[in-house]
């Protein structure tokens, strides 16, 4: 059986960084972006070599890569795989103060493209699952097959920037494969009176994106937030870098979160298996008894 890409060509070229480029990237850390931007590195991972693209602004080489990708691997594993990692490395460089508010724009919507362009993808897999007959073994493990997502709808809410949105747009992408009615929503959309605009009429699940492992404090927020508008929500939390960095993983109880998932392919997952919604936990309030004020003496 031939592969579906089999006759695509792709045409490749190596760029030559200038001297001086390479000893201002090797001085200086905060050029080091520059590094994956002029293809300085001999050899690239391919979710550095992701990277690379995105941040050049160039999604439909991306593309071509991932589709060699997907040949012998379902979209789950190319994003839980390159896709992630890719933008986890754009959140760290953001966090770290080495990109500018362009290239963050930049990068998040050649993702965006990226996650737009892969879509005939999501629906030959979704045709793929709908066939009986379909019986070809990838390289994925069928143990780990994602459940079937009929009957279930879903809101994938990025969490604070624009490159957890496109982390986000990436885990809706697999769960409309899956079978799930999906709601995607920008981190903009919920932020403050904006949120009381988003419809949560039909959701039984709420998945949030965060791709900084410090965000403990904000998804206990937002987890609050989305169970006060609708108690029988399931609101799980979806952080990679809480498993990636050598950071502690957060506690879904500790946040009141149904769960958290370290992976797209754990966050879809749990998304799709019934549970009953985690009750949201009230902190009783301290009542301070009002201080006594002191009268001053009568005079006579």
């Amino acid at each position: 059986m031939k592969s579906r890409f089999e006759a695509r060509q792709h045409a490749k070229s190596k760029r030559r960084p200038t001297c001086s480029s390479i000893s201002l990237n090797s001085a200086v850390p905060q050029f080091s972006f520059l590094d994956a931007l002029l293809g300085n590195e001999p050899v690239l991972e391919p979710h550095e070599k992701l990277y690379q693209r995105l941040l050049a602004g160039d999604p439909n080489e991306a593309t071509d890569n991932a589709e060699e990708f997907l040949e012998d691997e379902y979209l789950v594993d190319y994003y839980d795989k390159v896709g992630l990692p890719a933008l986890l490395l754009g959140a760290m460089d953001r966090q770290r103060g080495v990109m500018s508010e362009a290239q963050v724009t930049l990068f998040s919507a050649s993702s965006m493209t990226l996650v737009e362009n892969l879509s005939d993808i999501a629906d030959e897999e979704d045709r793929e699952d709908d066939n009986a007959d379909a019986e070809e073994v990838r390289s994925s493990d069928r143990e780990m097959e994602l459940p079937d997502g009929n009957g279930h709808s879903v809101m994938s809410i990025g969490g604070r920037g624009a490159i957890d949105d496109a982390a986000a747009a990436m885990l809706s992408q697999v769960l409309e494969v899956q079978g799930a009615t999906v709601v995607t929503a920008a981190h903009s959309d919920f932020s403050g009176r904006a949120a009381l605009e988003i419809s949560m009429v039909g959701t039984d699940t709420v998945i949030v994106t965060f791709l900084n492992a410090g965000s403990k404090s904000h998804a206990r927020q937002v987890v609050r937030r989305l169970k006060r508008r609708k108690p029988s929500v399931r609101v799980g939390i979806l952080i990679p870098a809480a498993s990636g960095d050598g950071s502690t993983t957060i506690d879904a109880a500790e946040i009141n979160a149904d769960f958290v998932a370290t992976s797209l392919g754990e966050a879809a997952r749990s998304a799709l298996t019934a549970s009953t919604p985690i009750a949201l936990t009230v902190v009783p309030r301290k009542v301070s008894r009002p201080r006594q004020r002191l009268s001053k003496p009568v005079e006579v």
